[in-house]
């Protein structure tokens, strides 16, 4: 009997009454751009570079620099993260373990950036981009530090 009470009671207890504004034009693009708008972008209010951890920026770097190379469009992930190491120690950026990379790359997933393929051993698991080339070129470029990494490639 006490739960059915429960139930029944309104959700503000002053018995006040909130007003909801109309919902305008502009806050649903904004909603819209966020769910299927450019997935390499700041999703929140901060600025752009803060919501993109810079080792999953440089993870997305090198596998555009691998798979521009390259035949196929996927990769191993030992692969990607030779390459992250390589980048990492031109660039003099403390790179993460290879165990790390496997959980930076599911975060990557999880964003709609990148797909991975599991393996029985995690160094054989192949990731590849769900986004298109163009889109993650154009979000890399204007930042100075990944602009240098594509224009300069993987030197040994």
């Amino acid at each position: 009997m006490a739960e059915a009470d429960g139930k029944r009671r309104p959700a503000n207890l002053n018995g006040e009454t909130k007003s909801i504004g109309r919902v305008g034009l502009p806050q649903v693009v904004r909603i819209l751009s966020e769910v299927y708008g450019d997935r390499m972008t700041s999703q929140s209010g901060e600025s752009e570079g803060e919501s993109f951890p810079l080792q999953q920026k440089l993870l997305v770097c090198c596998l555009l620099l691998l798979t521009s190379k390259g035949k196929g469009k996927e990769t191993h992930l030992g692969k990607l993260y030779e390459a992250y190491r390589r980048v990492c120690g031109q660039r003099h950026v403390s790179a993460v373990g290879q165990g790390e990379c496997l959980t930076l790359c599911s975060l990557l997933e999880s964003r709609g950036i990148f797909a991975l393929k599991k393996a029985k051993e995690a160094r054989l698991t192949k990731v590849f981009l769900k986004i298109e080339e163009k889109d993650v070129e154009n979000a890399l470029k204007d930042r100075t530090l990944l602009g240098s990494i594509l224009s300069a490639g993987l030197t040994s």
